[in-house]
């Protein structure tokens, strides 16, 4: 692992896909309501995000850079070539719509919507788990819902003090 990578496992990789859908949900409103810089941003965050949960789902690492490219070889080494190259496209994108002098038209918004929709779902297939509830450890021996059903046992948890033991779905 190198510096500038984080480990987790499948709540983390969860809870990317939720930010991932909740970005491109953002992205897909932003272009129906004519803001196609918004859509382009919240396209390429959503696209990160998905990236996230791909490659902790696969190598139980994301990437922690602020080099973006850092993720791309992330995404290779986890199996991933196909979103690695979405994944740059977004890329390209992400700084003019955030912070140049550029104004980007209907069509180029467009493509970063259903590329970075494209992704978000990659990401729900590699991390069935999002769908339901998984078990996470937080400080103080609480556990909390986080939105992952975890795929050894169908152990599930919720936000319960000093709760310790798990609760078996049926």
């Amino acid at each position: 692992m190198s510096p500038k990578q984080v480990q987790g496992g499948a709540a983390e990789a969860a809870v990317h896909v939720r930010k991932a859908d909740e970005f491109s949900s953002d992205a897909h409103a932003a272009l129906d309501a004519g803001r196609f810089d918004a859509a382009v941003s919240a396209a390429a965050i959503a696209g990160v995000n998905a990236s996230d949960a791909v490659t902790l789902a696969r190598v139980g690492l994301r990437s922690a850079s602020w080099s973006h490219s850092d993720a791309l070889t992330l995404l290779q080494e986890s199996g991933e070539p196909d979103m690695a190259v979405s994944l740059g496209t977004l890329l390209t994108f992400k700084n003019p719509a955030q912070y140049q002098e550029r104004l980007f038209q209907e069509s180029e918004a467009r493509e970063a919507v259903d590329v970075a929709a494209a992704m978000v779902k990659r990401a729900r297939s590699v991390v069935p788990e999002a769908r339901t509830v998984a078990e996470a450890t937080v400080p103080g021996g609480l556990r909390r819902r986080c939105g992952v059903r975890m795929p050894r046992a169908g152990v599930r948890c919720a936000l319960v003090a000093g709760h310790a033991g798990p609760h078996r779905s049926h």
